[in-house]
């Protein structure tokens, strides 16, 4: 793994960076484009530094499987979302009774809101996260404690 899975990981991600336009607070004096350089920058730090850890650890990029099974995996990912959903919405009165606390996810629901959870944190914090921050995180212990 090189540069070219750096690339490609980063090119995955940089559409839910741009959603974030969606999202994020006008900040005075500071062009919205400029509020993304930091997320960005981020994704493509962490996409490298997987790159370099992952395979050190015996991590690999899960290769391609057919049509039918990638189809059952989003069924299966649809499936779950919407039981979280709604068991948020069941359970809503057993922690939402005082005033102020945050609304549930089916109070809280907006187009851009769903954009941006699919793209930002669907695909950018599975590559920072999971793919870099991990990756790192399993080769320090491994280093340090084997």
């Amino acid at each position: 793994m090189g540069l070219r899975t750096v690339l490609l990981l980063t090119a995955a991600g940089l559409p839910g960076v741009l959603a974030l336009l969606l999202v994020l607070p006008a900040v005075p004096d500071v062009p919205a484009p400029l509020l993304l350089a930091q997320p960005a920058l981020l994704l493509f730090l962490l996409a490298l530094a997987g790159s370099w850890a992952a395979p050190r650890c015996g991590f690999l990029l899960r290769g391609a499987s057919s049509l039918a099974a990638r189809l059952g995996e989003v069924g299966i990912g649809l499936a779950l979302g919407l039981c979280l959903a709604i068991a948020d919405h069941l359970a809503r009165p057993a922690w939402q009774s005082a005033p102020g606390l945050p609304p549930g996810i089916l109070e809280a629901w907006t187009p851009a809101a769903l954009v941006v959870g699919l793209l930002y944190g669907a695909v950018v914090e599975e590559v920072m996260l999971r793919w870099g921050a991990m990756s790192l995180l399993v080769l320090a212990l491994w280093r340090l404690l084997a």
